[in-house]
């Protein structure tokens, strides 16, 4: 894409996004300070590099207990796939570089020309509209400074032109120009920067600290440049002796590596966290990793699926402003179809690139995985060629005779999603389909409405599910956007008869649940953003949801 995109957005995975539980460690507003957890996270060649990879780095994630995930080495895909299965919210870029988000993600700045670094803003309150400004980098690898200068043993002079010459300055004053007026605005809306910069910090590679780096103190141009710009350095800012507190990143799988000649493995400091903004106050900040680690090459075993260690900084921040920005939407005509059928996809508010996409796909692949393609898919244009410079940011696709690549559909369950700019990062969707085919009748989707999308507190809430399995321990469960079915509780609940008993052996498969007056745990529920799901018999796997609402004083 080309330098400077910028597109209104939100990444979503329901069906129709009105905006959900925004913040939730405490509930914000009115510039009321709220505790934010962000991570960055080289998860080393999409998470490949160990046994179990995927399931190590979402439980990593989880570990930490991060809000925001500034992610590297995605391969175009990974942050998508994870936030489906975490019900976040991600902008996933082309390559190396994503965003994952437990709050909502309302528009997008980037990738920049190089996919070297792209940002969001994220809504962490809804209800007044306050938010951050999140960016993201992966700077070029090579020629690394560290290996200059303690491998090759370069004058100081040699090390520095090293680094112009690899890319990373070019880059990194990129990313610092698209950002320059959000960190001028950055006392009111706060800004983050973090990744894998690929360069020591000029904090680190001081006189004193000197012994640790090969005898030499390195004034290096990227971190300068950052700092320059108005951005502090979350770790350093709270340990600032570089000697007593390295926190070094790479390498936690190479910390005892050495080359033919004797010389180890230069250890440092190259994935940083940075704030801008009154507002976003540093209180915490730890290098993070899950031990024990084994030594390259005996790696595949390791819980730690990663060759970087992560950062995880927490801050208190004075939320702002933010802008009420249109939420992308998207819906079918219905939820179970004939082979052959046409599938009628209605949306609402995208940003209206001439590449936004609908994309149909089994119910269990993942857009943009490896061998992972839509079974059939269009522009939103309803072609597969590109007309303009722009699309239409609602409207509606078809799907009928003459799609491609496969109409008709078999017989089987799908998902419909509404796709940015010939990639991966989800407007809106999954919506869950089914088309019955030769072998007989599939059964039907399980469906979940409400009765509106914005609740006064303590306004009854009516929840209308169909299609259930009919166990009696099915549920509806209310909980924040930013919590996790399984992770944290909900926040109030009900056994699809209405009750927080179970009575008989099975459970209405159509219905209605009532929130009120006697609804548990928590009622009224305060201000604040929620999502509600159809859950299956007493466990968190989801039927139908979630959808998103607002409830205001």
């Amino acid at each position: 894409m080309d330098a400077g995109w910028r597109t209104v957005i939100l990444t979503v995975l329901v069906v129709s996004m009105q905006l959900g539980e925004a913040v939730a460690r405490p509930p914000g507003g009115g510039g009321s300070p709220v505790t934010l957890r962000v991570m960055t996270f080289n998860v080393w060649i999409t998470a490949t590099q160990v046994d179990d990879g995927y399931e190590k780095t979402l439980a990593a994630i989880l570990d930490s207990g991060a809000d925001i995930v500034g992610m590297q080495e995605t391969g175009g895909s990974l942050a998508t796939a994870l936030a489906l299965d975490l019900g976040w919210f991600a902008f996933q870029g082309p390559g190396s570089v994503a965003l994952l988000s437990r709050f909502p993600i309302s528009e997008l700045f980037g990738p920049t020309s190089s996919d070297a670094g792209l940002g969001a803003r994220v809504r962490v309150n809804s209800s007044p509209v306050q938010d951050v400004i999140v960016w993201v980098c992966h700077l070029t690898a090579f020629p690394y400074g560290p290996y200059s200068a303690c491998l090759d043993g370069l004058p100081t002079s040699q090390v520095l032109n090293d680094e112009t010459q690899s890319g990373r300055v070019q880059e990194i004053s990129k990313i610092l120009q698209d950002m320059a007026p959000l960190i001028a605005d950055a006392d009111s809306i706060p800004v983050f920067l973090m990744g894998d910069f690929n360069t020591p910090s000029h904090l680190d590679w001081t006189p004193a600290a000197s012994a640790l780096h090969c005898g030499y103190s390195i004034d290096w141009p990227v971190t300068s440049r950052v700092e320059d710009a108005g951005l502090v350095d979350s770790y350093r800012s709270l340990h600032p002796d570089p000697v007593a507190d390295p926190g070094n990143t790479w390498s936690p799988i190479f910390e005892m590596f050495t080359y033919p000649d004797g010389k180890p493995e230069p250890q440092d400091r190259i994935d940083m966290i940075h704030s801008a903004g009154a507002g976003a106050i540093p209180v915490d900040s730890t290098v993070f990793v899950i031990e024990p680690i084994a030594q390259f090459p005996d790696v595949a075993g390791n819980e730690w699926p990663s060759d970087h260690a992560a950062v995880v900084s927490t801050f208190e921040v004075a939320l702002g402003g933010g802008e009420d920005l249109p939420l992308p939407t998207l819906d079918l005509d219905d939820r179970n179809y004939r082979s052959g059928d046409p599938i009628v996809a209605t949306f609402g508010d995208g940003p209206g690139n001439p590449t936004d996409w609908i994309g149909l796909y089994r119910e269990t692949d993942t857009p943009g995985a490896p061998s992972v393609q839509a079974v059939t898919w269009w522009y939103t244009n309803n072609s597969q060629a590109v007309h303009g410079q722009s699309g239409p940011a609602s409207g509606q696709v078809i799907f009928d005779e003459g799609s491609a690549p496969l109409w008709p559909l078999p017989g089987g369950s799908y998902r419909a999603f509404f796709l940015c700019c010939d990639g991966y990062t989800v407007l809106a969707g999954p919506v869950s389909f089914r088309v019955s085919g030769p072998g007989g009748e599939e059964p039907a989707v399980p469906t979940l409405s409400i009765d509106k999308t914005t609740y006064a507190s303590g306004e009854t809430i009516v929840a209308t599910f169909a299609n259930g399995p009919g166990n009696a321990t099915d549920w509806i469960g209310i909980y924040g956007l930013a919590h996790t079915p399984g992770v944290e509780p909900s926040t109030t609940w009900f056994y699809t008869n209405n009750r927080q008993r179970v009575s008989g052996s099975t459970g209405p498969t159509d219905g209605q649940v009532t929130f009120a007056g006697r609804s548990a745990p928590v009622w009224p529920l305060p201000a604040g953003d929620y999502k509600i799901l159809f859950l299956c018999c007493d466990a968190h796997s989801t039927l139908a949801g979630p959808l998103l609402f607002t409830v205001v004083p």
